[in-house]
């Protein structure tokens, strides 16, 4: 950021003062807000102090954790003036959340039933994650000057010399105001501030210790704010601009610590409830301890003064400085580390859980996600949540459900559920349609070889399942066939489909083969989808696997179901090839069923592939991955999912760490643990992750079933049975 000479810099839009009420008195927060630039441009956003000062605020995020090297950066970075570092914690504005995310679902053509979700999402799902201590960290740098143009030369400085993993931006006006109006707001709610101040350094603060205290069990929700007052930089000694530049290059011999000292002032400030103000207390006084810190403690009578020391105005009136040396006070900054994932949530993206500092944990767009362990109902719940929460956003949800229990989750999300024993004919008859014809140059290329092989591979795997009475021989004559129709697909000499299969294999002679998929192929007919395209359809497709509707005969087998349930998540995907879709996700519940039939892993290696390809996102779910087969597991990886660990038995505990290349000791934290917390792992990073409980679901099928009998709902549940046509009906009722 440059500002050449002629541009002259004016005040614009000075506020009136912001305030916070209190029980019968008004609380000044002592700084307007201001806009600065030319003819009222208002680029630049700052604070007014009382004194005439001006401070501008940036916005800080660290990429990561601080060793020596990174420490020392920082410490060359921070301003030789007078300087602030605050990082603060605060319940986000649930109000604005709500107002957001129903915008934000609304645009992604969130109407009908994912209307009435989003509401009933926005009504009683985010209070609940408010109650839950839902936070937003920010850390801010606050520069000053006495007049315009040398504020901006402080923010120009600072973002040419802090270091590149630090990213870096001035806060805007809108930003601004609410800091400022919001600063005092505790004061209003009858709860009182208490605090501490350095007053000497027992030994070397190891770099992280910000987050361990926005991680503390005593400290868990509540309004935290950390602030670090630095004075300008001293040495005892003069030194050449020469040594100056080769200090700041990383050569730190030539800036030893005894030559630059600068004063600081570290206060840390937390807005309790009068009543636990005690316990709180003596519990923080012993986490600083432990992190090398001696302190001084600022009872609840000076709470508007500890707040204000707080604020980033340059003005501390509570506590003493130390004189420190430019390491140590980076080593005092309290910027912490990110966390695995660990952001405000988008607005139209509600959070899976909460870290234990408060700030949410989501996935964007097209994540994939392995949900791992816990009793069976936790693991349930927490999936179908996130599941109905995406739906509600406008996503298109599809689950394969193995157990049946996705049923009230459609119904709750105004989606349909098709048993797919019922509608084998359906799936069947979508034999081919993802092998489109090339010419003739093309069919002779590796990848169109690749192609046909692994269609080969996929359809031949799933009607070896649904038909287990195949031997050896008509599984080799099935394969050949497959391959043939391929090539004359590809060629443009005809579609590949289960009728056109069946009278191969008879031409040729195949009569095992034939006699054993007769009855299978016999009803697929011509090529049908069993779910529509469209993207602003029901929010919510369930396949239910458990056999319900089920023929017959060779076409009913457990593993052969499991494998057509999965056969119907690769249409899904292959239909949003064919129309890109913003917003997909597939959810495979439970991943060990899945996989324990024959083609399991071949499906799911193929679902993860294409599904990488369009942009949508895979959820697994799974009880344990002591027994994931490699390959599956090979690929999976592949996909590199986000990783949601819940409670499992050591043995357990043991394949899962293997799995995400976790230290055991680790997940063993989740012992005696509630059912609630969990652990986060993305391959980088670790962290606790608390999934807030709720009867969500219940609440909603509930609402549901009165609305259907009052006449009102709209919810579209696909009748058991194998219709005429082979293609899924549905109706209002159970």
């Amino acid at each position: 950021m440059r500002f050449g000479l002629a541009l002259i810099p004016r005040l614009r839009g000075v506020d009136e003062e912001l305030t916070a009420r209190g029980e019968g008195d008004e609380v000044v927060f002592p700084a307007g807000v201001v806009a600065l630039g030319r003819g009222g441009a208002g680029d630049l956003a700052a604070l007014l102090l009382p004194d005439g000062r001006l401070a501008g605020l940036l916005r800080l995020q660290g990429s990561g954790a601080h060793g020596a090297d990174e420490v020392y950066a920082l410490a060359a970075g921070l301003p030789a003036a007078d300087c602030q570092v605050v990082t603060a914690r605060r319940p986000v504005d649930l109000e604005r959340q709500i107002a957001a995310w129903s915008a934000a679902t609304r645009a992604r053509g969130g109407r009908g039933e994912r209307a009435a979700l989003a509401d009933h999402f926005a009504d009683e799902h985010l209070p609940d994650l408010g109650a839950a201590g839902w936070s937003e960290t920010q850390t801010l740098l606050a520069l000053f000057g006495d007049d315009a143009e040398g504020l901006r030369g402080a923010i120009d400085g600072a973002l040419r010399t802090l270091p590149p993993d630090l990213a870096a931006r001035p806060a805007s006006l809108r930003e601004l105001k609410d800091l400022a109006g919001g600063w005092l707001a505790p004061l209003a709610s009858g709860q009182v501030t208490i605090g501490w101040w350095l007053s000497e350094l027992a030994g070397e603060p190891e770099p992280g210790w910000p987050r361990r205290l926005l991680e503390a069990p005593a400290l868990r929700g509540l309004p935290l704010t950390l602030t670090l007052h630095l004075g300008p930089l001293t040495t005892a000694a003069p030194i050449s601009l020469e040594d100056h530049r080769q200090a700041r290059q990383g050569r730190r011999d030539l800036l030893p610590d005894s030559a630059a000292t600068r004063s600081a002032r570290l206060l840390i400030a937390c807005t309790v409830d009068p009543l636990v103000a005690r316990r709180v207390r003596a519990e923080v006084e012993g986490e600083l301890d432990r992190l090398g810190f001696r302190v001084g403690a600022i009872g609840p009578a000076r709470s508007y003064e500890t707040l204000l020391s707080c604020a980033p105005l340059g003005e501390p009136t509570v506590g003493r400085s130390i004189a420190v040396s430019g390491d140590d006070a980076a080593l005092l900054v309290p910027l912490p580390t990110a966390g695995a994932r660990s952001a405000q949530a988008p607005a139209d993206l509600l959070p899976l859980g909460l870290h234990d500092d408060g700030t949410a944990f989501t996935l964007a767009d097209g994540a994939p996600l392995l949900l791992v362990g816990g009793a069976g109902a936790a693991r349930r719940d927490a999936a179908q949540g996130w599941a109905l929460a995406r739906a509600a956003a406008g996503f298109a949800v599809t689950v394969v459900d193995t157990g049946g229990a996705w049923q009230a989750a459609a119904l709750a999300g105004g989606g349909q559920r098709i048993a797919v024993g019922a509608h084998l004919g359906a799936i069947l008859g979508r034999l081919g349609c993802d092998l489109e014809p090339v010419s003739r140059a093309q069919a002779r290329t590796a990848e169109a070889r690749e192609a046909i092989d692994r269609w080969v591979t996929v359809t031949a795997a799933m009607l070896a399942d649904l038909c287990p009475a195949l031997s050896e021989d008509d599984r080799g004559d099935l394969t050949a066939t497959l391959l043939d129709l391929a090539d004359e697909q590809l060629a443009g000499r005809g579609k590949a489909s289960g009728r056109r299969l069946l009278r191969r294999l008879r031409d040729q002679g195949s009569a095992g083969a034939a006699a054993a998929l007769g009855p299978l192929l016999a009803a697929s007919g011509a090529p049908r989808r069993v779910q529509p395209d469209d993207p602003h359809g029901p929010p919510m497709t369930v396949f239910d696997t458990t056999g319900e509707g089920a023929p017959e005969g060779p076409g009913g087998p457990r593993q052969g179901l499991l494998a057509a349930g999965l056969g119907a998540a690769l249409e899904r995907v292959g239909a949003i090839e064919r129309q890109p879709v913003r917003g997909q996700v597939i959810v495979l519940d439970d991943l060990a069923a899945l996989l324990d039939a024959p083609a399991g892993t071949v499906l799911l290696a193929e679902l993860l592939r294409r599904a990488r390809r369009a942009g949508a996102a895979v959820w697994c779910v799974a009880a344990s991955l002591a027994a994931c087969p490699e390959g599956a597991a090979a690929a999976m990886r592949a996909a590199g999912p986000a990783g949601v660990i819940l409670r499992q038995d050591q043995g357990e505990r043991q394949a899962t760490a293997r799995w995400f290349g976790l230290p055991p000791t680790l997940l063993a934290d989740l012992d005696g643990s509630d059912p609630d917390l969990a652990l986060v792992a993305d391959g980088v990073h670790c962290a606790p992750l608390r999934i807030v409980p709720d009867a969500l679901i219940a609440r909603l099928a509930f609402r549901r079933r009165r609305e259907r009998q009052a006449g009102t709902g709209r919810v579209r549940v696909v009748r058991v049975g194998r219709p005429a046509s082979g293609m899924p009906e549905a109706e209002a009722g159970d």
